[in-house]
């Protein structure tokens, strides 16, 4: 499963699917105005004991652009590669 909702404040995203073997979340925690649209990590006890979970923030990851934001995250090369990484890893295992 791959993370691109909000996890932090009045407009979090609580839809959340009843198991999953492999969370990705790939997120952004820049102030956007008028509203704050970033993400934020996951609380571990939200995830079932055994699944993997990795959390990468690219705003403070040495190997993202750090400027990214709420709009251009889903477009940036280096993060569309680690989905395509992650996704080849967890299938030819």
């Amino acid at each position: 499963m791959l993370d691109a909702v909000r996890h932090n404040g009045a407009f979090a995203e609580t839809d959340w699917p009843d198991s999953v073997v492999c969370l990705l979340n790939i997120y952004e925690t820049r102030i956007e105005f008028p509203i704050s649209l970033g993400g934020g990590d996951i609380n571990d006890n939200e995830v079932l004991s055994g699944a993997t979970l990795a959390e990468i923030n690219v705003n403070t990851d040495p190997n993202f652009n750090n400027n990214l934001n709420h709009f251009d995250i889903d477009d940036d090369f280096d993060v569309l590669d680690l989905i395509f990484s992650r996704q080849q890893q967890l299938l030819f295992r």
